[in-house]
């Protein structure tokens, strides 16, 4: 628990015994990792690799500059951008990968893009390329203001779960359909009588 900190975004494994729940893993979520395009502390806004983020808390951003690397730990809204609940500096830059998780679109023959993160995929053999929509993690080198990407998970929240029994999301929702609505870059289908 002394490894956690305030804001940051985590996926949590546990098992239930009665009425005690017990973790059995902890992960922190990143959304993005990557260099500063540019950054206001003033408005909380700024902009890592192409992705426009709100920093929920502004005193995070203090004593950031343009070029300075940082994680991200939030969810995306509707229209692409970021609500971060935690920006932190990140010092190891110079062994670190740039990484950025979303959905997938404008995928056109080995590139596509994360939010605005153009991605250069040439560098992978993948059995089958992402589809439009679908959610991506993505890591490698940021060069030029292209991500090549040297690892490529599709749709990491549904692998990182694993087999489980019952499953918690938390986002901001992207799209509704009649029976169904998008979160977190999952679909999930309303059955009947359920509550909202």
């Amino acid at each position: 628990a002394s490894q956690l900190l305030v804001g940051q975004v985590v996926a949590v494994t546990a098992a239930n015994s009665g009425a005690q729940t017990t973790a059995r893993g902890i992960s922190t979520v990143h959304t993005l990792v990557g260099p500063l395009d540019a950054v206001d502390a003033a408005t909380g806004q700024l902009q890592v690799m192409g992705q426009k983020v709100m920093a929920l808390a502004h005193a995070d951003l203090a004593g950031l500059s343009p070029g300075d690397w940082v994680r991200v730990g939030g969810y995306r809204r509707a229209g692409g951008d970021i609500a971060a609940s935690r920006v932190e500096p990140w010092t190891a830059r110079e062994t670190a990968l740039a990484q950025v998780r979303g959905p997938a679109s404008s995928v056109l023959g080995k590139r596509l893009q994360v939010g605005n993160t153009p991605v250069d995929l040439s560098g992978l053999k993948l059995p089958l390329m992402p589809m439009a929509g679908q959610e991506v993690w993505v890591s490698g080198s940021w060069r030029g203001g292209v991500l090549q990407a040297q690892q490529l998970v599709a749709e990491p929240t549904r692998t990182g779960l694993g087999r489980v029994d019952r499953v918690v999301l938390e986002g901001f929702i992207q799209s509704v359909g009649a029976r169904s609505f998008s979160l977190g870059g999952e679909t999930l289908l309303l059955g009947e009588g359920a509550k909202i």
